[in-house]
């Protein structure tokens, strides 16, 4: 039987460890759609845009050179704490994950899409709650992502972007989540960019359709552009209330239920607009939960709260 403990833990890190625009992957009450000009990538990227902002106005544009290369250092800072009914909360667990990986543009269509190389060149995770063995064994795990390869595609706006890594069918199983997470904080760090002219103080969100649907997804406020960057800005908060959890969280004959939880997010970046779609910068992320779970005739068994905290830095290195 799963503790309700690790029941919680699973929930609040999926809600933290994917910042794109949607916090938690599961049912959410649907909100009516946003009711604003908006514009959508082939793929289904969403753009509201809500303010346009102060003259002057520019069309913000990725550009792309064939052959440009870039190195970037991923850090990931993420402290978990929980506490079950009863019982003394537990203290922090923190863990820090590095990876360095590297970009090169392969190709440039007519249209300004870019085909770009992604390549892992190494991942390794420290925390003071492993012990030397721990850690040399997670880090075993992670070596198997060394030199990983994948495409990015990406169009001028950043709005018909894709990230497909190399995952080996066979990988272990544990190994498979955190490969897809991989994938979507890097494939984060790009920003969607409006169609419209746009001057400082313009403010835009930015999703999957299902998420802007629900009144989610990624809410940016440009703070200034100049020379070939834009800096930018969002904060966002999304609350659930007496959601269910789903059924392959808890345990069988078991129901378990999010009594509350609110997560907010945060971050901060200077997009660059000529050379790497990939733009450096912080953000992160907090979830405070509680859980509580039943039995098949709706008998509380117990109670989990806890919180967790995230921030992902992606910066470029020259070494």
């Amino acid at each position: 039987m799963k503790p309700l403990v690790t029941i919680a833990s699973t929930l609040m890190i999926c809600a933290c460890a994917g910042p794109l625009g949607a916090f938690p992957m599961m049912d959410e009450p649907v909100k009516a759609p946003v009711a604003a000009p908006a514009s959508a990538s082939p793929t289904g990227t969403v753009l509201v845009l809500k303010n346009s902002g102060d003259e002057p106005k520019t069309k913000l544009r990725y550009t792309f050179t064939v052959g440009e290369t870039a190195r970037f250092e991923l850090v990931q800072n993420v402290s978990r704490s929980e506490s079950v009914e009863g019982q003394k909360p537990s203290d922090p667990i923190r863990v820090k994950t590095t990876t360095l990986f590297s970009t090169k543009v392969l190709s440039v269509d007519e249209s300004g899409t870019a085909t770009i190389e992604v390549k892992i060149d190494s991942m390794k995770s420290e925390s003071p709650a492993m012990s030397a063995k721990e850690q040399a064994d997670t880090n075993k795990l992670w070596s198997v992502f060394k030199n990983a390869t994948g495409v990015l595609t990406c169009d001028a706006r950043g709005a018909d972007a894709k990230l497909e890594m190399s995952i080996p069918a066979a990988l272990d199983q544990q190994l498979q989540r955190p490969a897809r997470q991989l994938n979507g904080l890097i494939a984060t760090t790009i920003v969607c960019l409006p169609e419209e002219p746009v001057g400082k103080n313009a403010s835009w969100k930015a999703g999957s359709a299902a998420a802007i649907g629900k009144g989610q997804g990624r809410t940016i406020k440009l703070i200034e552009v100049s020379g070939t960057g834009a800096k930018i800005e969002h904060r966002d908060t999304f609350e659930l209330r007496d959601t269910p959890l789903p059924a392959d969280k808890v345990p069988q004959g078991m129901r378990g239920v999010i009594e509350s939880q609110t997560m907010e997010s945060t971050e901060r970046r200077t997009v660059s607009l000529s050379g790497s779609v990939l733009s450096p910068g912080t953000f992160g992320t907090k979830s405070s939960s509680k859980v509580r779970l039943e039995n098949s005739e709706g008998q509380e068994q117990g109670r989990n709260s806890g919180v967790v905290q995230a921030e992902f830095v992606l910066r470029r290195i020259t070494n």
